[in-house]
């Protein structure tokens, strides 16, 4: 039984990661691996385009969390979050201010894409006052910004 080099197009349980040369069996590469587009045949031009993919997605990557990093600093530095609600005695809110009300008002002010789930809050704000909340930008690029809110009867 022969062994044939591939080059794997996808993670496949068992063989190999994607992007990974694995030493397959013939059989298996040929009714398996190359038939369902899993994995391609090790070639000059096949090294060639992987190599040159891999170096386009680190690029874009790469620009990704160049602007992320300074758009951590403009949301630092240049931005607050003023907020009006309710408030009953004490300065306690009747409903709470929610990691899903923040990332609203983030896309509507910012004209960013964030979704509640990159918002992090360990539990909605009941209070007034200011409030510091992460916002996850990008892998390990987490803006702290300010959440001021006054109740509706405060000026």
């Amino acid at each position: 039984m022969k062994n044939i080099p591939v080059l794997l197009n996808q993670d496949v349980k068992q063989v190999g990661k994607k992007g990974e040369i694995v030493e397959v069996s013939d059989g298996f590469a040929k009714n398996f691996l190359l038939r369902k587009k899993l994995g391609e045949l090790v070639t000059e031009g096949a090294l060639k385009h992987y190599q040159e993919q891999k170096a386009s997605l680190q690029r874009k990557m790469d620009n990704l969390e160049a602007h992320s990093k300074s758009l951590k600093e403009d949301l630092e530095k240049n931005y607050v979050i003023q907020i009006r609600e309710r408030t009953g005695k004490e300065g306690k809110l009747f409903g709470a201010v929610t990691s899903e009300t923040l990332a609203d008002i983030i896309n509507r002010e910012k004209k960013l894409d964030i979704d509640k789930k990159k918002i992090i809050l360990e539990e909605p704000i009941k209070t007034t006052g200011k409030h510091k909340v992460g916002v996850k930008l990008f892998h390990g690029v987490v803006a702290t910004i300010i959440v001021e809110v006054h109740g509706l009867d405060e000026e």
